[in-house]
């Protein structure tokens, strides 16, 4: 899974591992990780799911 912040910042948490995610950032996710997200601010993001 790969995550694209167009705007705002959002906080990911990923298997316990906590990272922010702004935009010019992108974060990668293995298939089946426990996470979570929650918005800083007024934010629009983008999941793109990839099939392996």
């Amino acid at each position: 899974m790969l995550i694209i912040v167009n705007s705002g910042r959002v906080e990911f948490t990923v298997e316990g591992a906590i990272a922010e995610v702004s935009p010019g950032v992108m974060m990668r996710m293995a298939p089946k990780e426990k996470h979570s997200q929650r918005a800083l601010e007024d934010s629009d993001f983008l999941v793109i799911q990839i099939k392996q």
